[in-house]
């Protein structure tokens, strides 16, 4: 076989491993020459000054949510987490003005996208609206009754084009959209909660939604069985949060701020389950219960309390420690250990004076005969 000048041998030679670096088989041409590339624009930029952007924050719910930002709401399991988003939900959409001590400064739309149980959030919402006198308003909120995947740009596009939709239909723009649950938006395109790649993905496509149409999203999301260390599955979708609320309590729960950029942490306010009577239609009729969000919640409690009393931020994180323990409460043990590990707070002498402010403020109390000590809440 005679050698060719332009055989394979001679086209190895051409690609040198430092240009197959970064390339693809059609940018090459004959002889292993690469293909020109179009241009790319540089990236724009922005001045750092009040005239360029809009620095003033607009808030839905003062302290919790605001436009454009994304709020993780966290509890076990039976801690009323779709109950309170729904009852926040129904509160925006009314312009009630106050939700549980929190400033609502104005009406807006509401997509609800239930992922889960999308009949029993269909009926908290009606109950609620009924007991609130609110079923003849027609409020401008919809329930999205399905799952959906939020892992591709066609899938960020159909969600933008239904929050679009659904701001004509209701003749008011959307402005909230939660989102219940995360697991379930995670799973849906076979994703796994667990891994930081899947959670992600999604987060992304999620901030794509919020800076194209400027809705505030707020997960749902679920604790696992050791409720201290926080959200279950990988820790990735808090680097996403604005806010992270976590639910603590037993019959008497309180929201609580754990995590924000540019928010305080701590309680926000302190609320009860009511078992509501929800009149089924139709041939059979009946009667079923659904359980929401008291709108006589103990606003004039714990929370107010917690509101007024003015505290360091070494009391604060003390205090949280023991407001997250819930009903049950803590041991003095208990909630020392807690304290070195989640706040660093290692002084007896320091434990000491934290506790000894808190219980003069009036936020906290110890039984006498098993020596647990607890938040007070009434």
């Amino acid at each position: 076989m005679k050698d060719d000048p332009k055989g394979i041998d001679s086209f190895r030679d051409d690609l040198s491993p430092i240009s197959l670096i970064g390339a693809r088989r059609e940018d090459f041409g004959f002889g292993g020459k690469r293909a020109p590339r179009p241009p790319r624009e540089p990236f724009p930029t922005t001045a750092v000054n009040r005239d360029a952007l809009n620095v003033k924050k607009e808030s839905l719910i003062k302290g919790l949510f605001a436009k454009g930002e994304h709020t993780r709401i966290i509890a076990p399991p039976m801690h009323m987490k779709s109950a309170l988003l729904g009852s926040a939900a129904n509160h925006l959409a009314a312009g009630a003005g106050d939700w549980h001590g929190c400033k609502i400064k104005k009406q807006v739309g509401v997509l609800y996208c239930a992922l889960e149980r999308p009949g029993l959030t269909m009926r908290r919402l009606i109950a609620e609206q009924e007991l609130m006198g609110w079923h003849e308003l027609k409020l401008p909120i919809r329930v999205l009754p399905k799952r959906f995947s939020l892992a591709s740009p066609e899938d960020a596009q159909q969600l933008i084009d239904t929050i679009n939709r659904t701001s004509d239909e209701l003749g008011a723009l959307v402005e909230f959209v939660p989102i219940d649950t995360w697991g379930k938006l995670i799973s849906a395109h076979g994703g796994d909660e667990q891994q930081a790649k899947d959670n992600n993905v999604v987060c992304g496509y999620l901030s794509d939604v919020r800076e194209k149409t400027g809705v505030h999203t707020a997960v749902i999301g679920h604790m696992g069985k050791d409720v201290t260390r926080g959200e279950r599955g990988s820790n990735a979708p808090l680097g996403d949060a604005d806010v992270v609320a976590a639910i603590s309590g037993e019959e008497i729960f309180t929201l609580t701020v754990t995590e924000a950029n540019d928010l305080s942490s701590g309680p926000l306010f302190s609320f009860r389950a009511r078992k509501c009577l929800y009149e089924v239609d139709g041939d059979d009729g009946g009667e079923e219960f659904v359980w929401i969000v008291d709108p006589e919640s103990p606003t004039d409690g714990a929370s107010s309390r917690y509101a007024k009393v003015d505290l360091t931020d070494l009391q604060q994180a003390y205090f949280t420690i023991l407001l997250n323990a819930g009903s049950q409460g803590l041991t003095l043990e208990e909630w020392n250990k807690r304290a070195r590990d989640q706040a660093g707070i290692t002084r007896k002498a320091t434990l000491f004076n934290l506790r000894d402010a808190l219980r003069s403020k009036g936020l906290i109390y110890e039984n006498q005969y098993t020596g647990v000590w607890r938040v007070k809440h009434d």
